[in-house]
């Protein structure tokens, strides 16, 4: 620096003297404005000055030399003192710390401590090398007290991951994560910077898969929307499966998965994911299907949202007549209990038939008079619950007159089944004009999910079909 001064006045020239060799003195400073440490810095002033005479006179002071010294200084962030996330029990989650160089000269930093409260732990830390936020194939990982990070310039920053699992922590609790890194610069005027960084979780009560609509209830199945649907070989029907989140967390990798049973198969290309058509076999989309197994995979259900799978099935031909398919799904989680779904049960052409097997046909018997009784001896028809029935005997009467096909049914009450112990026994009588009138013994006792178990004895000493056929038998 020069500095050029001309005064008039000689008595000055002491004065500016005297005050450029002050500025002669040698300083040692420290500097974090981003000049780098053991940078020299020199400085002098020049000063001249001409009389009333003419005659000038010049001067130059010392030059100042000033050494900026090297400084270590680094923050860890973030310091929470408020939970910036909320968090379940058993989930595996990564939490970002970051590592900022505020010194002068680069550096590279240690981890020296790393703490989590129980039942939570730490599995594992990484420098992120590449600054992606996630762990992958380039990220270091950290030994505490060992392993040194990248090398991080004045003014930059470095992340690291810390691989936390929370176990069974006890919700409306808090996870405090703590981590502590230490600078390695060894000739900083300051010493070795250190500095600790604080991550607050709150704990929830973790997601839950309930009812779309009910809180209380498990995810729903259905069958052409509703829990029980009656079908036929040739004619698809569809499935349903709906759940929500009912918890306060986001549910991570969650796999909704359908075991299809027997007598039903999938209905190739029909799989959907809300309005959004999946493709059957494993690739970039969340669904597949294999041999009789149905997956969804949701990387996360966040709280309250809903999720509706839809697929069509249809019967093999290898579930008799009158039997009652049941099917549910699971619906579970990373850090979700698995739950299991409401049934939908596929009931398989349920009707009673009326036929003549005369000469080995079968022909069926249109306007047979059925009736059912529960006391032999007065005759009096089973008063069932009027206009719950389905087709052909909608109005469900008692009698009731087959149609076209022979076909006949009855819907009875829950209480009307019997029990376990218990089954209830009633008889029914068929009449038809030309036709012997038949009586039969019906025991009946109550199965899973609304269905029941039905055996039929012929009291009149002629055969009756075996269930799911024409065949001819004897006994029950």
């Amino acid at each position: 620096m020069m500095l050029t001064v001309d005064y008039k006045r000689t008595a000055l020239i002491a004065t500016i003297l005297v005050a450029l060799v002050y500025a002669s003195t040698a300083g040692v400073l420290a500097r974090p404005d981003g000049t780098p440490g053991n940078t020299v810095i020199t400085n002098h002033a020049e000063a001249t000055y001409e009389d009333d005479s003419g005659n000038t006179f010049a001067t130059v002071s010392p030059t100042v030399i000033v050494t900026v010294k090297t400084l270590s200084a680094l923050t860890v962030t973030p310091d929470e003192t408020q939970p910036s996330a909320n968090v379940g029990p058993q989930e595996t989650l990564t939490r970002t710390f970051r590592i900022c160089n505020m010194g002068n000269t680069p550096d590279l930093y240690t981890i020296t401590r790393i703490e989590v409260n129980a039942p939570s732990r730490i599995t594992s830390l990484y420098f992120d090398v590449d600054a992606s936020g996630t762990i992958t194939s380039t990220d270091t990982l950290v030994t505490v007290n060992e392993s040194l990070s990248p090398r991080v310039q004045p003014g930059f920053c470095l992340n690291v991951l810390a691989v936390l699992e929370t176990n069974d922590v006890a919700p409306q609790s808090n996870i405090t994560i703590r981590l502590a890194a230490r600078s390695n610069v060894v000739a900083a005027v300051n010493g070795r910077g250190e500095d600790e960084g604080t991550i607050i979780n709150a704990v929830g009560n973790g997601g839950r898969f309930t009812s779309p609509d009910n809180a209380s209830l498990p995810p729903s199945k259905l069958v052409n929307g509703n829990p029980q649907a009656i079908v036929s070989p040739g004619n698809p029907f569809a499935y349903t499966i709906a759940f929500r989140n009912s918890g306060d967390v986001t549910a991570r990798n969650v796999l909704i998965s359908d075991d299809l049973p027997a007598g039903i198969e999938y209905v190739p290309a029909s799989l959907r994911l809300e309005e959004r058509s999946l493709s059957d076999i494993e690739d970039a989309d969340e669904g597949m299907i294999r041999n009789r197994r149905l997956e969804i995979r949701l990387s996360e259900v966040a709280p309250d949202q809903i999720v509706r799978i839809s697929f069509s099935a249809r019967l093999t031909g290898n579930a008799p007549a009158g039997v009652g398919v049941i099917n549910g799904a699971t619906v579970s989680g990373q850090n979700v209990t698995a739950t299991s779904s409401t049934t939908a049960v596929v009931v398989i052409d349920p009707f009673g038939i009326v036929f003549s097997g005369r000469g080995g046909a079968a022909s069926p018997i249109p306007n047979a008079r059925i009736e059912i009784f529960q006391d032999q001896a007065t005759a009096n028809p089973l008063q069932i619950p009027a206009s719950a029935g389905f087709a052909p005997n909608t109005e469900n009467v008692n009698p009731f007159l087959s149609d076209g096909q022979g076909h006949f049914n009855f819907i009875l009450q829950s209480q009307q089944l019997g029990s376990l112990n218990a089954p209830a026994r009633y008889f029914m009588k068929i009449t038809a004009q030309g036709y012997i009138t038949r009586l039969l013994e019906i025991n009946v006792r109550p199965a899973s999910d609304g269905l029941f178990v039905m055996s039929v004895s012929a009291l009149d000493g002629q055969p009756i079909a075996r269930a799911g056929s024409f065949e001819l038998v004897n006994e029950p």
